[in-house]
C-alpha cells in the first residue's frame, strides 16, 4: 500500500485518471511535498523555467516529472 505517498498533477485535471491513480494505493494532492512520488505534467515540452510553482519545487526536491502519456509505464 502507498497511501503515504502522493501524486500530483499539474497543468491538468483528471477524475477519472485520479481514481486510477488511488485505486492502486497512493494518494493525490494539489501540492508538491517530501513525499511526493511524482508530478505529472501535461505538456512534457513546455519549458521548466515557465512551470508551476509544483513543478519548480519537483525539481529542487528532485521528485521526478513525467508527462501524463508516461505514466502508465512508470506508476500503473
Amino acid at each position: 500500500m502507498n497511501k503515504n505517498k502522493n501524486i500530483v498533477f499539474s497543468g491538468f485535471s483528471d477524475d477519472t485518471l485520479s481514481e486510477k491513480i488511488m485505486s492502486k494505493g497512493y494518494s493525490m494532492s494539489n501540492v508538491t511535498r517530501k513525499d511526493t512520488v511524482c508530478v505529472i505534467i501535461a505538456d512534457p515540452y513546455k519549458s521548466y523555467g515557465t512551470s508551476s510553482a509544483k513543478v519548480k519545487l519537483a525539481l529542487q526536491l528532485n521528485i521526478p516529472i513525467i508527462s501524463r502519456e508516461l505514466l502508465d509505464s512508470y506508476i500503473i
